[in-house]
């Protein structure tokens, strides 16, 4: 559906994948922290490719970005104000890392907070 839009308007998609980084006992990062986080960009990292490849065979001009931090909503926020985001479109299924509840959360908070046209995807 993004890239069907994108290659309408003639448009660039960006897909920025946030990973949670608070450590659990705030101040260090355990063994097990650093090799689960180290899991989750590794993830990331080959879910890029695919919809690198996918971009690709729509001719569609695609841009990753993998951002480590303490709170999603508000990377997602920065990143469409310092970017100039025309449409923000998200899956309405949260990815199977984050609870459902948080992912509307923050689904919630974005809305709130940016000036731009959000598209759910069901």
């Amino acid at each position: 559906m993004t890239f069907a839009l994108a290659q309408s308007f003639r448009s660039r998609v960006t897909v920025l994948t946030c990973i949670h980084n608070v450590p659990m006992f705030g101040v260090f990062e355990t063994r097990s922290e650093k090799q689960r986080r180290a899991e989750l960009i590794l993830d990331a990292q080959k879910s890029l490719e695919t919809i690198t490849k996918l971009a690709q065979a729509h001719n569609v001009h695609l841009e990753t970005k993998i951002e480590l931090t303490d709170s999603i909503s508000e990377s997602v926020v920065s990143y469409i104000k310092s970017h100039n985001i025309d449409l923000l479109i998200v899956d309405s299924n949260p990815p199977k890392e984050i609870k459902d509840e948080d992912y509307k959360e923050t689904i919630n908070r974005v809305y709130k907070s940016i000036n731009c046209p959000i598209l759910t995807l069901k």
